[in-house]
C-alpha cells in the first residue's frame, strides 16, 4: 500500500514537473532544451500514440491511474489528469470538453510563445554563422559575383 501510494506522488510530481516544463520552460536559457523535448514528447503521446488510444492520451496520466487503482477501492479514472486534478483542487465538476479545450488552448500559446522566444535567436545564429540566404539589396548590381559561376 504504501510502495503504491510513494509511485503515485513521484508520478504526479514527474508529471506536474513536465506540465510546469512546457509552460514555463520557455522563459528560462537552461531549461530551453529540455522544454523543447518535452513538448515534443507531449505531442507525440497526444497526436501519436494518441491516434492509437484516442486523442490527447498520455503515458503518464496512465501510469498514474493504474497506480491509484491500486491502493484506492473503487478509483474510476477521469478522462483527464487536468480535469481530475483541477476538480479536486477546486472542489467542482469541470466540463470534460471545457477541460480538453483548455489543454488544447494552452498548447497552442506555448507553440506560439516558442515560436516568439526562439524565433529571433535562430534568426541571429543564421545571420550571425552566415548560412542564412544573403540577398542583394542593391539593385544597381547583379544579383551574383561573376566569380561564383
Amino acid at each position: 500500500m504504501l510502495l503504491w501510494r510513494v509511485a503515485d506522488i513521484f508520478l504526479f510530481t514527474l508529471h506536474l514537473s513536465v506540465v510546469l516544463i512546457n509552460m514555463f520552460g520557455m522563459f528560462f536559457r537552461r531549461t530551453r532544451k529540455i522544454q523543447i523535448a518535452t513538448v515534443c514528447l507531449t505531442m507525440l503521446n497526444w497526436f501519436g500514440l494518441g491516434y492509437y488510444y484516442g486523442f490527447g492520451y498520455c503515458i503518464l496520466t496512465d501510469l498514474e491511474w493504474q497506480v491509484k487503482a491500486k491502493y484506492i477501492e473503487g478509483f474510476q479514472p477521469p478522462g483527464s489528469w487536468v480535469k481530475y486534478y483541477l476538480d479536486l483542487l477546486f472542489n467542482r465538476n469541470f466540463s470534460d470538453t471545457a477541460v480538453e479545450i483548455l489543454c488544447y488552448a494552452v498548447l497552442g500559446v506555448i507553440l506560439l510563445g516558442m515560436a516568439i522566444s526562439y524565433l529571433p535567436e535562430l534568426l541571429k545564429r543564421k545571420l550571425v554563422s552566415g548560412r542564412g540566404a544573403q540577398v542583394n539589396l542593391d539593385l544597381g548590381q547583379a544579383p551574383f559575383n561573376k566569380n561564383q559561376c
